[in-house]
């Protein structure tokens, strides 16, 4: 039997479209804020200027050296993840739970992953992560937790609390062409 899901299919592209609307001038601010950690500063008029006038545009990039010190500290006083048991008779299946989320987050980097969503939150105010099963490495599937560029992210424009967390939905833009999307 055949589910109708064409109700769904429409809120999810109005919802889609709500977002982009209202996400595009963040958009263009988060990539001018990446740009300008990497050390692209100039607006391209003044730089225009400059170049026809025959004078170096030089940029003192303060930002960059800041950011990557707070990365450091993340990585240096990183937190490490622990089950604990809730009553008494819990500790094994804790202790398992343990030696599981420390293989699954030692398989797939899972620091760097987090490391990488902690540098855009600092740089543009949004850090995504997910985590994931991947069946292309592994036919069985595999756990792995990802880093998204948080470009591709559009989330519930309704949402106010911290860490988006009354957030009712949020798309993740995955382009494709039509042969990999049939696939």
């Amino acid at each position: 039997m055949m589910t109708d899901h064409s109700e769904l299919i429409e809120e999810a592209r109005q919802n889609y479209g709500q977002a982009r609307d209202h996400f595009n001038g963040w958009r263009a601010r988060a990539k001018r804020m990446f740009n300008f950690f990497a050390g692209q500063q100039w607006d391209p008029q003044d730089k225009n200027v400059l170049d026809l006038q025959k004078r170096p545009a030089s940029t003192f990039n303060l930002v960059a050296p800041h950011i990557n010190a707070v990365v450091g500290m993340e990585i240096g006083n990183r937190q490490e993840f622990r089950y604990l048991p809730r009553e008494e008779g819990d500790q094994a299946s804790a202790d398992i739970l343990n030696q599981v989320a420390a293989w699954i987050r030692e398989s797939c980097d899972a620091e760097f992953e987090e490391s990488q969503a902690f540098f855009d939150m600092l740089v543009c105010g949004m850090g995504w992560s997910q985590m994931r099963v991947d069946f292309d490495e592994d036919s069985e599937g595999k756990v792995c937790i990802v880093q998204i560029d948080p470009l591709r992210k559009l989330w519930d424009p309704a949402a106010i609390k911290p860490n988006l967390i009354d957030r009712r939905w949020d798309f993740t833009e995955v382009w494709m062409d039509r042969a990999t999307f049939k696939a």
